[in-house]
Protein backbone atom coordinates (compact mmCIF):
# COMPACT_ATOMS: atom_id res chain seq x y z
CA UNK A 1 0.00 0.00 0.00
CA UNK A 2 2.95 2.34 1.17
CA UNK A 3 4.34 1.88 -2.19
CA UNK A 4 1.68 1.98 -4.41
CA UNK A 5 1.01 5.58 -2.91
CA UNK A 6 4.78 6.73 -3.08
CA UNK A 7 4.72 5.60 -6.81
CA UNK A 8 1.30 7.76 -6.85
CA UNK A 9 3.01 10.72 -5.29
CA UNK A 10 5.70 9.97 -8.16
CA UNK A 11 3.56 9.91 -10.95
CA UNK A 12 2.15 13.71 -9.70
CA UNK A 13 5.16 15.36 -9.35
CA UNK A 14 6.27 13.91 -12.86
CA UNK A 15 3.20 15.49 -14.06
CA UNK A 16 3.97 18.77 -12.61
CA UNK A 17 7.31 18.80 -13.82
CA UNK A 18 6.24 18.27 -17.42
CA UNK A 19 2.72 21.14 -16.81
CA UNK A 20 5.72 23.44 -15.70
CA UNK A 21 8.04 22.73 -18.46
CA UNK A 22 5.29 22.41 -21.02
CA UNK A 23 4.13 26.21 -18.96
CA UNK A 24 7.17 27.56 -19.59
CA UNK A 25 7.78 27.13 -23.46
CA UNK A 26 4.74 28.54 -24.05
CA UNK A 27 5.63 31.76 -21.93
CA UNK A 28 9.47 31.83 -23.53
CA UNK A 29 7.59 31.63 -27.11
CA UNK A 30 5.55 34.63 -26.10
CA UNK A 31 7.94 36.44 -24.82
CA UNK A 32 9.80 36.10 -27.90
CA UNK A 33 7.47 37.09 -30.50
CA UNK A 34 6.37 40.29 -28.10
CA UNK A 35 10.05 41.46 -28.22
CA UNK A 36 9.89 40.56 -32.32
CA UNK A 37 7.08 42.47 -32.60
CA UNK A 38 8.42 45.60 -30.61
CA UNK A 39 11.46 45.22 -32.98
CA UNK A 40 9.78 45.10 -36.57
CA UNK A 41 7.40 48.12 -35.12
CA UNK A 42 8.03 50.66 -37.80
CA UNK A 43 5.76 53.35 -35.84
CA UNK A 44 8.45 55.82 -34.16
CA UNK A 45 6.87 58.29 -32.02
CA UNK A 46 10.22 61.08 -32.42
CA UNK A 47 9.58 62.32 -35.89
CA UNK A 48 6.66 62.46 -38.96
CA UNK A 49 5.11 58.97 -39.71
CA UNK A 50 3.64 58.36 -42.94
CA UNK A 51 2.17 55.87 -44.50
CA UNK A 52 -0.28 54.50 -47.37
CA UNK A 53 -3.71 53.01 -47.60
CA UNK A 54 -5.41 52.11 -50.61
CA UNK A 55 -8.21 49.91 -51.76
CA UNK A 56 -6.70 49.45 -55.40
CA UNK A 57 -8.69 52.54 -56.51
CA UNK A 58 -8.03 55.27 -54.17
CA UNK A 59 -5.11 55.82 -52.20
CA UNK A 60 -4.20 58.07 -49.43
CA UNK A 61 -1.07 58.98 -47.74
CA UNK A 62 -1.75 59.66 -44.15
CA UNK A 63 0.60 61.33 -41.51
CA UNK A 64 1.17 61.69 -37.84
CA UNK A 65 3.31 64.54 -35.94
CA UNK A 66 3.50 63.11 -32.86
CA UNK A 67 5.01 67.13 -31.66
CA UNK A 68 1.58 68.49 -31.71
CA UNK A 69 -0.59 65.27 -32.35
CA UNK A 70 -1.88 66.67 -35.97
CA UNK A 71 -2.81 64.47 -38.98
CA UNK A 72 -2.53 64.86 -42.13
CA UNK A 73 -4.58 63.23 -45.52
CA UNK A 74 -3.47 63.17 -48.91
CA UNK A 75 -5.99 62.00 -51.57
CA UNK A 76 -4.59 60.89 -54.75
CA UNK A 77 -7.32 61.09 -57.45
CA UNK A 78 -6.30 58.73 -60.80
CA UNK A 79 -4.34 55.94 -61.86
CA UNK A 80 -0.82 55.78 -60.22
CA UNK A 81 1.77 53.57 -61.19
CA UNK A 82 4.11 54.49 -58.56
CA UNK A 83 3.09 56.59 -55.26
CA UNK A 84 6.39 57.26 -54.37
CA UNK A 85 7.94 58.52 -57.19
CA UNK A 86 5.26 60.80 -58.08
CA UNK A 87 4.94 61.99 -54.58
CA UNK A 88 8.65 61.55 -53.01
CA UNK A 89 7.71 61.61 -49.72
CA UNK A 90 8.86 59.14 -47.22
CA UNK A 91 6.17 55.88 -47.19
CA UNK A 92 6.74 53.85 -43.47
CA UNK A 93 4.20 51.64 -44.50
CA UNK A 94 1.02 50.34 -46.14
CA UNK A 95 -2.18 48.90 -46.08
CA UNK A 96 -4.13 47.18 -48.59
CA UNK A 97 -7.84 45.83 -49.05
CA UNK A 98 -10.44 46.18 -51.89
CA UNK A 99 -12.79 46.38 -49.05
CA UNK A 100 -12.21 49.13 -47.60
CA UNK A 101 -13.92 53.03 -47.48
CA UNK A 102 -11.64 55.43 -48.17
CA UNK A 103 -14.61 57.74 -48.26
CA UNK A 104 -14.92 57.62 -44.68
CA UNK A 105 -13.40 59.82 -42.20
CA UNK A 106 -9.80 58.99 -41.02
CA UNK A 107 -10.28 57.66 -37.89
CA UNK A 108 -13.26 55.47 -39.40
CA UNK A 109 -10.67 54.10 -41.87
CA UNK A 110 -8.42 53.26 -39.15
CA UNK A 111 -10.68 51.52 -36.83
CA UNK A 112 -11.98 49.47 -40.06
CA UNK A 113 -8.28 48.63 -40.75
CA UNK A 114 -7.74 47.31 -36.72
CA UNK A 115 -10.45 45.33 -36.06
CA UNK A 116 -10.57 43.73 -39.76
CA UNK A 117 -7.15 42.89 -39.18
CA UNK A 118 -7.05 39.76 -40.89
CA UNK A 119 -8.78 40.76 -43.97
CA UNK A 120 -6.16 42.97 -44.87
CA UNK A 121 -2.27 42.98 -46.56
CA UNK A 122 -0.01 44.96 -44.69
CA UNK A 123 3.30 45.25 -43.25
CA UNK A 124 2.87 46.69 -40.16
CA UNK A 125 2.71 44.49 -36.82
CA UNK A 126 -0.18 44.33 -34.41
CA UNK A 127 1.69 46.59 -32.49
CA UNK A 128 1.80 48.92 -35.02
CA UNK A 129 -1.96 48.93 -36.21
CA UNK A 130 -2.91 49.12 -32.62
CA UNK A 131 -0.72 52.61 -32.06
CA UNK A 132 -2.18 54.26 -35.48
CA UNK A 133 -5.79 53.49 -33.89
CA UNK A 134 -5.25 55.16 -30.90
CA UNK A 135 -3.21 58.00 -32.58
CA UNK A 136 -5.94 58.77 -34.40
CA UNK A 137 -8.95 58.30 -31.72
CA UNK A 138 -6.94 60.70 -29.47
CA UNK A 139 -6.38 63.52 -32.29
CA UNK A 140 -8.41 66.81 -31.72
CA UNK A 141 -10.78 67.64 -34.81
CA UNK A 142 -9.29 70.57 -35.22
CA UNK A 143 -5.90 68.88 -35.82
CA UNK A 144 -6.57 67.44 -39.18
CA UNK A 145 -5.51 68.69 -42.23
CA UNK A 146 -6.81 66.95 -45.72
CA UNK A 147 -6.22 67.74 -49.32
CA UNK A 148 -6.94 66.36 -52.94
CA UNK A 149 -4.50 66.07 -55.48
CA UNK A 150 -4.67 64.58 -59.01
CA UNK A 151 -2.02 62.12 -60.04
CA UNK A 152 -1.74 64.41 -63.52
CA UNK A 153 -0.47 67.48 -61.43
CA UNK A 154 2.86 68.92 -62.42
CA UNK A 155 5.94 68.05 -60.08
CA UNK A 156 5.97 71.45 -58.52
CA UNK A 157 2.91 71.78 -57.30
CA UNK A 158 2.67 68.72 -55.79
CA UNK A 159 5.91 69.40 -53.86
CA UNK A 160 4.20 72.69 -52.67
CA UNK A 161 1.61 70.22 -51.08
CA UNK A 162 4.14 67.96 -49.95
CA UNK A 163 6.07 69.73 -48.43
CA UNK A 164 3.04 71.24 -46.67
CA UNK A 165 1.62 68.21 -45.33
CA UNK A 166 4.59 66.35 -44.68
CA UNK A 167 7.61 68.54 -42.99
CA UNK A 168 9.46 67.72 -40.31
CA UNK A 169 9.95 70.36 -38.08
CA UNK A 170 13.45 68.63 -35.94
CA UNK A 171 15.00 68.20 -39.50
CA UNK A 172 13.93 72.39 -40.29
CA UNK A 173 15.37 72.77 -37.52
CA UNK A 174 18.47 71.55 -37.28
CA UNK A 175 18.78 72.80 -41.08
CA UNK A 176 21.48 70.65 -42.20
CA UNK A 177 22.96 71.07 -45.90
CA UNK A 178 22.62 67.91 -47.76
CA UNK A 179 24.83 67.50 -51.04
CA UNK A 180 23.79 64.72 -53.49
CA UNK A 181 26.13 62.43 -56.08
CA UNK A 182 24.57 60.48 -58.44
CA UNK A 183 27.50 57.46 -58.52
CA UNK A 184 25.07 55.46 -60.63
CA UNK A 185 24.53 55.26 -64.31
CA UNK A 186 20.96 56.07 -64.40
CA UNK A 187 20.02 59.53 -65.06
CA UNK A 188 17.85 61.83 -62.83
CA UNK A 189 18.24 59.90 -59.38
CA UNK A 190 19.97 62.35 -57.19
CA UNK A 191 17.23 65.17 -59.12
CA UNK A 192 14.34 62.44 -57.35
CA UNK A 193 16.75 62.18 -53.60
CA UNK A 194 16.79 65.73 -54.00
CA UNK A 195 13.03 65.73 -54.22
CA UNK A 196 12.17 63.27 -51.51
CA UNK A 197 14.64 65.26 -49.14
CA UNK A 198 13.09 68.82 -50.06
CA UNK A 199 9.67 67.17 -49.19
CA UNK A 200 10.38 66.39 -45.59
CA UNK A 201 12.53 70.08 -44.79
CA UNK A 202 16.05 68.60 -45.97
CA UNK A 203 18.10 71.64 -47.03
CA UNK A 204 19.57 70.28 -50.46
CA UNK A 205 22.65 72.25 -51.63
CA UNK A 206 24.20 70.50 -54.20
CA UNK A 207 22.94 67.39 -56.64
CA UNK A 208 25.77 66.19 -58.98
CA UNK A 209 27.12 63.49 -61.20
CA UNK A 210 30.07 61.47 -60.56
CA UNK A 211 32.12 60.54 -63.06
CA UNK A 212 32.64 56.89 -61.91
CA UNK A 213 30.00 54.64 -60.68
CA UNK A 214 29.87 52.89 -56.89
CA UNK A 215 28.35 49.88 -55.94
CA UNK A 216 27.74 50.63 -52.71
CA UNK A 217 25.15 53.80 -51.67
CA UNK A 218 26.23 55.54 -47.99
CA UNK A 219 25.74 58.43 -46.19
CA UNK A 220 28.72 60.53 -44.71
CA UNK A 221 28.04 63.12 -42.30
CA UNK A 222 30.64 65.27 -40.30
CA UNK A 223 30.35 65.92 -36.30
CA UNK A 224 26.99 64.95 -34.72
CA UNK A 225 24.81 62.09 -35.77
CA UNK A 226 21.52 64.31 -35.27
CA UNK A 227 18.22 63.26 -35.94
CA UNK A 228 18.17 64.07 -39.72
CA UNK A 229 21.11 62.02 -40.32
CA UNK A 230 19.24 58.74 -38.46
CA UNK A 231 15.75 59.85 -40.18
CA UNK A 232 17.77 59.54 -43.58
CA UNK A 233 19.77 56.42 -42.96
CA UNK A 234 16.55 55.04 -41.74
CA UNK A 235 14.44 56.01 -44.73
CA UNK A 236 16.87 55.35 -47.71
CA UNK A 237 18.62 52.00 -45.58
CA UNK A 238 21.92 53.73 -46.77
CA UNK A 239 24.94 53.28 -44.36
CA UNK A 240 25.47 55.79 -41.93
CA UNK A 241 29.37 56.50 -41.99
CA UNK A 242 31.07 59.80 -40.15
CA UNK A 243 33.27 61.84 -42.60
CA UNK A 244 36.75 62.17 -41.72
CA UNK A 245 37.58 65.26 -44.08
CA UNK A 246 35.42 68.08 -44.39
CA UNK A 247 33.07 68.38 -47.44
CA UNK A 248 30.80 70.57 -49.40
CA UNK A 249 27.93 69.86 -46.97
CA UNK A 250 26.65 68.80 -43.79
CA UNK A 251 25.51 65.34 -45.31
CA UNK A 252 26.69 63.77 -48.13
CA UNK A 253 24.80 61.36 -49.68
CA UNK A 254 26.29 58.87 -52.51
CA UNK A 255 24.00 56.86 -54.59
CA UNK A 256 25.09 53.39 -55.53
CA UNK A 257 24.27 50.96 -57.52
CA UNK A 258 22.51 49.08 -55.06
CA UNK A 259 19.95 51.84 -53.93
CA UNK A 260 16.90 50.03 -55.66
CA UNK A 261 17.40 47.12 -53.46
CA UNK A 262 17.45 49.51 -50.06
CA UNK A 263 14.84 52.23 -51.10
CA UNK A 264 11.96 53.24 -53.43
CA UNK A 265 12.04 56.60 -53.99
Amino acid sequence: MGRKKKDQGKSTRIGIYFFVFILGVVLISLLFKGLLIVKNSKFQDDSRFNFLISNNKTNKIISFLPQNHSVSVLKVEGKVENINKLLEVPIDGEVRSSSLDLEKPVSSIVSDVFFGFKNIKTNFTVLDLFRIFLFTKTASPGNFTTKNVSANLDEAALDKISSLLFSDPKIADENLSVGIINATEEYGVGNRLARLISNISGNVVLVSTSPRQEDKSVILYSGRKTHTIERLGKLLGFEVMENKSQGLADVTIRIGKDYKNLSSF
